[in-house]
């Protein structure tokens, strides 16, 4: 597992402090532009922790979960530290491994995946309630009326999407959408890759093998689905086992999810519904992001890439998305090489109290015509 270990903490490290040179990124038509609205540095004026766990934000303020110490800090926009939401230990309100956060009736809700429990506390940290009763790992979670619907990854038992009731302090699983296949599972290996959102009572989502968006209505429980017309996109077969532990099945598991596409994300903002592929080669300089952005009828209407460069800059891709505006982390260091492949022991190990000049870029979505 030391290869796992240090691949993820490569991949959060950020390495660059270069300020993007264009202030904006035109779409492939021209009919959309990201334009950049804030650029800040992650400061530790509070606390000094390591690698992140889970990102948020709204208008006020940017909240990121971490798991040493496992808190979760709210930053302004200025990149200060302005408050530690939560405290750490396993009693009623305390967190061994915070992760995803989502809102909940204006508060805030936060996994534990420690401790397999949803804490739900208000804007200012006051702890207000658990829930138990989810079993597995999650990426992503959306919580609309008394509904929690959540994203899986992980292990092939169960379902892709799961809804529960909040019934009290219990959670009850009342459905299961779609399965979990092997490559998806394998594809998920590394965090931010959770195509789900969720909108006016309609599940969005995708697996992280192919190019295809579903949606589910919660009320009628009728399922559409689309395909994302992107000729790059393209997965290898994949000749590893997810339950071979030995050393190069774990190099063979980090060269396939780091030189395949995979569907990445997917941001439900206020008037455009945004899909994020990745596609090409993590070391050979040819990986690029691509966001496809519809309409919520799930017609198509452009697409705006980010090549390697940008991504060197900006992070792997976008890592939240809230109203009109994605939100990019840069944890994304230059792995590029002549062998075109993941090589053991290239990867830095993190130590805990180091300036790691995490930069935060926020980008609007703007349509010119």
């Amino acid at each position: 597992m030391k290869i796992v270990v240090k691949i993820i903490l490569v991949l959060l490290l950020a390495l660059s402090t270069e300020v993007v040179n264009a202030q904006s990124i035109k779409s492939t038509n021209g009919n959309f532009e990201l334009v950049q609205t804030k650029e800040f540095i992650l400061q530790e004026n509070l606390k000094f922790y390591n690698f992140s766990m889970g990102v948020y934000f709204n208008a006020e303020k940017l909240l990121l979960s971490v798991n040493n110490p496992p808190m979760v800090i709210s930053y302004n926009f200025e990149g200060e530290q302005t408050k530690i939401l939560t405290k750490e230990g396993a009693g009623p309100g305390e967190f061994l491994g915070p992760g995803a956060i989502a809102e909940k009736d204006g508060n805030l809700l936060i996994w534990d995946a420690m401790q397999l429990k949803f804490v739900e506390v208000s804007s200012d940290g006051e702890y207000i309630g658990e829930y138990i009763g989810v079993k597995r790992a999650l990426g992503k979670f959306s919580v609309t009326n008394d509904k929690l619907i959540i994203y899986s990854y992980g292990g092939l038992v169960g379902g892709l999407i799961s809804v529960y009731n909040i019934n009290g302090s219990r959670l009850e699983r009342i459905k299961g959408i779609d399965k979990i296949t092997d490559r998806h599972s394998k594809m998920t290996g590394l965090r931010y890759t959770n195509p789900f959102a969720v909108r006016n009572n309609i599940v969005y989502y995708g697996r992280a093998d192919e190019p295809k968006i579903y949606s589910y209505n919660l009320r009628s429980d009728k399922k559409d689905s689309v395909v994302i017309n992107d000729p790059s996109f393209s997965i290898s077969e994949a000749n590893f086992s997810i339950r071979d532990r030995s050393e190069q099945a774990e190099v063979d598991w980090q060269n396939f999810i780091l030189t395949n596409s995979r569907f990445k994300n997917i941001y439900a903002l206020d008037n455009y519904l945004v899909a994020e592929v990745q596609n090409g080669n993590n070391f050979d300089k040819t990986r690029e992001n691509v966001f496809h952005i519809f309409d919520y009828q799930l017609n198509k209407i452009d697409e705006i890439k980010l090549e390697h460069k940008d991504m060197l800059v900006l992070g792997s891709g976008a890592k939240f998305g809230y109203g009109s505006e994605l939100l990019f982390l840069n944890d994304y260091p230059d792995m590029t090489n002549n062998r075109g492949k993941f090589i053991p022991g290239t990867a830095q190990n993190y130590k805990r109290g180091e300036h790691h000049n995490k930069k935060i870029t926020i980008f609007q979505l703007r349509r010119i015509n």
